[in-house]
């Protein structure tokens, strides 16, 4: 834990211009993730691998907004069941959905998506696999220290702004497979997970 603050507190001392291995640590940069890499408007990137590409404008987020609902499928790692079962309704060639992505299913899931197993686990009504790595179940409550809670917040306002609607637009898509499909696909549980989100993320939009 402590290494994690420590690593939070190194990214958001950083000014913007500040990119690249040297500020990294040759491996992931956290600052508004999603926000920078969907403005990507080069084919080759300035700087060496994706993670370190910059937009022309770092403070911005219009271009990853209209880059994201310009896109042909928009799944969320929150909603991953329902993702990929929306993203199979679109591939199958008579409509239909496998069987665990309808809420009525009597073999539907319970939880809003399969919960992680050691190694590889598999939903056993969608046949989604999830690959754990090795990484605890309970990995993203490493951290409770509001301090370290805020200093993630500075420096992903822009991802925050991109995820809201990017929801939006999962939402009204699964809206339209839902009446393709004739049934639910966002069940109650998921439905209320959406609406919480959603608010949680709008009232950090406007602090």
């Amino acid at each position: 834990e402590a290494d994690f603050d420590g690593w939070v507190r190194h990214f958001a001392e950083l000014p913007p211009a500040a990119v690249g291995s040297r500020h990294d640590y040759d491996c992931i940069d956290p600052r508004d993730l999603q926000t920078r890499h969907l403005q990507c408007r080069r084919a080759r990137p300035t700087f060496v691998g994706a993670n370190h590409v910059r937009p022309d404008d770092p403070t911005g987020v219009d271009l990853a907004l209209s880059n994201m609902a310009d896109a042909d499928f928009v799944g969320l790692a929150d909603f991953y069941h329902e993702s990929l079962c929306m993203l199979k309704l679109r591939r199958s060639a008579t409509a239909t959905l496998p069987r665990g992505c309808c809420c009525d299913d009597t073999a539907a899931p319970t939880a809003p998506h399969c919960p992680p197993a050691h190694g590889v686990s598999k939903c056993p009504t969608a046949g989604h696999a999830h690959e754990a790595h090795g990484v605890p179940t309970n990995f993203s409550n490493a951290t409770t220290k509001p301090e370290t809670l805020a200093l993630i917040d500075s420096f992903t306002r822009r991802d925050a702004r991109l995820f809201v609607a990017a929801l939006a637009r999962f939402r009204s898509d699964i809206a339209a497979a839902e009446r393709v499909a004739g049934c639910r696909i966002l069940c109650d549980a998921a439905a209320v997970k959406a609406d919480e989100l959603a608010q949680t993320y709008r009232s950090f939009e406007m602090t």
